[in-house]
């Protein structure tokens, strides 16, 4: 089963300067999201996100045991929307509880804003300078979450 979480994010010129400004451009966010190999560059199976989907709950336990090693920042253009959309991509053997699903969702937003997600934004602003992507807080019921079984 193949899991997909997609957040909105927000992008940045000249990040925490005083002549920060957010950028809506298509053709700059088009540009970030082509940069998926620098993206990918910055990780290793330490920051797999997979690794962090547990909280010693029972439940938390099974369900790490159930993903394949995986699940890492990907930056994706909505050329329709014209937005950047942050997309992490879980595989786990079996089908997942809905409980199950939003425990992932939870734990993929915490990675997103100040774990792997949100180091490998930093490390990823020197391939796109002057920009930055921001993977801010985000409310739950926000992410979208698609399946295939």
């Amino acid at each position: 089963m193949k899991i997909v979480l997609r957040g909105s994010t927000r992008v940045v010129k000249n990040h925490l300067e005083e002549d920060e400004e957010q950028v809506s451009s298509p053709a700059v966010l088009a540009m970030i999201a082509s940069k998926k190999d620098e993206l990918a560059s910055l990780y290793n199976e330490d920051a797999a996100f997979s690794q962090y989907c547990h909280d010693g709950s029972d439940m938390a336990n099974a369900l790490a045991s159930r993903l394949k090693l995986g699940g890492w920042v990907e930056l994706i253009f909505d050329a329709d929307a014209e937005k950047l959309f942050v997309e992490t991509c879980y595989e786990s053997t079996d089908a997942l509880s809905a409980e199950e699903v939003q425990f992932l969702v939870v734990q993929t937003i915490g990675q997103w804003s100040d774990g792997s997600g949100g180091s490998a934004m930093d490390d990823f602003c020197e391939f796109i300078e002057p920009y930055y992507v921001e993977l801010d807080e985000f409310d739950p019921k926000c992410v979208s979450v698609t399946t295939d079984e």
